[in-house]
Order: C-alpha cells, then sequence, then structure tokens
C-alpha cells in the first residue's frame, strides 16, 4: 500500500506542477463572479433535501460554465449516484443519501453569498467533498464501512471520465484523498484505475503542448 500511495502522490505532485503553473498562464486571474439571480427558498430547500437541482441553483446564481464545479463536478456525480442508486445495499443507499445532504449544505454559503470567484467555488465543493467523506454519522457508519460493502458501486462512480473532470478542477490533492482512501478503504481495483491516470496526464501534457505550439505560432505571426 506504501508503493501505492506514493505513486498516487508523485503523479499528483505532476499535476500540481504542470497543470497549475499553466492555468494561470493561459487563463489569467480568475474574476470575481457577481450574482445572476437571488437566492430562493426552493433552492435552499433543495440543498437541504440534497438534491440534484440545487447544483443548478448555484450555477445560475454564480455561472462558471459547464467546466465550473457545480455543473461539472456537483450535478454530474449527483445524476451519476441518483441513477445508481437501487445497486447500493441498504446503508450504502443511506450513506449516499447523507452524502448528498452533506455535500450540498456544504455549498450553501457560497450560494448566498453576495459574490465569489468560480476557483472558489471549486475549492469549497473540494474541501466538501473531502470532510463528507471524513465524517463518521451518529449510528457509526462511515466511509469505510460503505466502501467496504459496495466496493463496486464506487468503483463505477469513479469511473475514468469522472478522474478526468477531477484533473480539470485543477484540484489534485482531492483527486489523490479519494483514490487512496477509497483503494484503503477496500477499493483494491483503485489501484490499477489510478495507474492508468498516468495516460491521462500524458494527454493532458500533450494538450497544453499543443496550446503553447499554437500560442507560438501566433506570437510569431504578429511579430513578423
Amino acid at each position: 500500500m506504501k508503493s501505492f500511495t506514493m505513486k498516487v502522490f508523485a503523479i499528483l505532485f505532476l499535476l500540481a506542477v504542470v497543470a497549475l503553473p499553466c492555468s494561470a498562464w493561459w487563463f489569467g486571474n480568475d474574476p470575481r463572479v457577481e450574482p445572476h439571480e437571488d437566492v430562493s427558498d426552493e433552492c435552499l430547500r433543495l440543498a437541504a433535501w440534497g438534491r440534484c437541482e440545487f447544483y443548478e441553483c448555484l450555477e445560475r446564481r454564480f455561472p462558471c460554465g459547464h467546466r465550473g464545479f457545480a455543473i461539472h463536478v456537483g450535478l454530474h456525480f449527483c445524476r451519476k449516484i441518483i441513477n445508481m442508486m437501487d445497486d447500493f445495499t441498504p446503508d450504502g443507499q443511506r450513506w449516499m443519501n447523507r452524502t448528498s445532504i452533506c455535500l450540498t449544505n456544504s455549498l450553501l454559503p457560497v450560494y448566498q453569498s453576495y459574490v465569489s470567484r468560480c476557483d472558489d467555488i471549486n475549492d469549497v465543493g473540494a474541501d466538501g467533498i473531502i470532510a463528507c467523506n471524513s465524517r463518521t454519522d451518529q449510528d457509526g457508519q462511515d466511509f469505510c464501512s460503505f466502501v467496504h460493502d459496495n466496493s463496486e458501486e464506487y468503483l463505477d462512480i469513479f469511473g475514468m471520465e469522472e478522474i478526468r473532470r477531477m484533473l480539470r478542477l485543477r484540484k489534485p490533492g482531492l483527486l489523490g484523498r479519494m483514490l487512496v482512501d477509497g483503494a484503503n478503504c477496500g477499493a483494491y481495483s483503485l489501484r490499477d484505475r489510478f495507474l492508468s491516470v498516468t495516460g491521462v496526464v500524458n494527454d493532458m501534457i500533450g494538450t497544453m503542448q499543443e496550446h503553447w505550439e499554437d500560442l507560438t505560432d501566433r506570437w510569431t505571426n504578429f511579430w513578423n
């Protein structure tokens, strides 16, 4: 397990070094996003119930586009989990329902704020995922007990598409935490899946190289 964990953090360190400075150069500073609609009682109720529609409320109030946390991660994962709910054990369903409520409530302060930034929403969303997975409920149920009885289902939640979405958030620590914690709690197949992330990393580096070459060509043409 130690060697697996070291591989996780070695690759994530590469992501942090390569992706983050590139994002600062390519995208510039993250501007403030003013609220585009008022806080609504209906959206507050949706958050209290852990409903997927709350992420659409958050996106309407602070639009960050299809690459922002609300749509790119929150809504995507929520809908996928709803579609898979019958596959979980009864205890697993209870854990996922509580997790959904925990996640939407963790985003309520952002939803109710007067101004935000898309990177701030990404940060709050990532912190919420870690905190909600780290909790222990009053009946003693925790993340490991969920994964122990639902390891294959957890693996299905965390497919390659979801790994790619996490990578695009530029939050490598969140990705590493979910993969390592899942493997530590019994989802051993995540070890093999994580190694396939190296292929995704290579794709990302190749894409960034293409952007850089295109930018260099444009810059050269501008001065010639």
